[in-house]
């Protein structure tokens, strides 16, 4: 049985703000607050850091990470990986002024990249589209969000939902049924008995699409010739989204 779409209620969402220039964490601090007013969303927590290690130094949990690229000992990219080392889910929003180093930066937690030189303009856009983002899911069964699943495979006429924790939970409802539902949250058929949760993606090589999931393995699944070209676009798609470009 699938459920129509479910809104995420974030009463203390957790925000974290980490630049090496003191400034820059103000004026991203500032921006935060009025974005959330603006969201009618109180009681936020917004925390600054002002190197990479602070992040895992912080003792609260993160839901929103803002942060810098190039910054000295532990700069963006790593504590992404090491983010990801420690099964965090935790969006991610660079702010760079270095664009060479985006596709480098890219990956399953970036929700996007705000260029310094326009946060004022920029950052409130993404933070709005992340928040409102998060809260565009699918309930399947009425307590599976479509958000936690890296992908799911048919069983004849039950589907196995593979989700980034590991877990693994097999429902009654055809692949064609779920497919047709998931497509709105950024979900795509890549052949005919496997569905893929683009958000959990690494990249695409030949005819296979790569998914790893908060300290998990990477695993890799083949794409059917057939369904090929429409994965490559809905995949180039997503990923102009995520930077930004539309």
């Amino acid at each position: 049985m699938l459920e129509e779409k479910g809104v995420i209620i974030w009463e203390r969402p957790s925000i974290f703000i980490c630049d090496d220039e003191p400034l820059y964490c103000e004026e991203i601090h500032r921006i935060c607050e009025k974005t959330l007013r603006d969201m009618d969303i109180s009681e936020a927590i917004i925390t600054e850091g002002y190197d990479g290690k602070s992040v895992f130094e912080y003792r609260g949990k993160i839901d929103i990470l803002i942060l810098d690229i190039d910054m000295p000992k532990m700069d963006g990219i790593q504590v992404k990986n090491e983010l990801h080392n420690n099964r965090s889910n935790c969006a991610i929003i660079y702010v760079t002024n270095h664009e060479e180093r985006m596709r480098e930066a890219f990956g399953k937690q970036v929700h996007g990249f705000v260029d310094k030189m326009e946060l004022q303009s920029e950052l409130p856009v993404m933070l709005k589209q992340l928040l409102e983002d998060y809260s565009n899911y699918v309930m399947i069964h009425g307590e599976y969000k479509s958000r936690d699943i890296r992908y799911i495979e048919a069983a004849r006429d039950f589907c196995k939902l593979y989700f980034c924790d590991g877990r693994e939970v097999l429902v009654k409802d055809k692949i064609s049924k779920v497919s047709k539902l998931l497509s709105e949250v950024d979900f795509v058929l890549i052949n005919r008995s496997c569905l893929v949760n683009m958000r959990m993606a690494e990249g695409i090589r030949d005819n296979i699409i790569r998914l790893y999931g908060a300290g998990l393995s990477e695993i890799e699944l083949k794409i059917s010739v057939r369904k090929k070209k429409e994965v490559l676009e809905r995949w180039n798609q997503y990923k102009r989204k995520r930077m930004g470009y539309v």
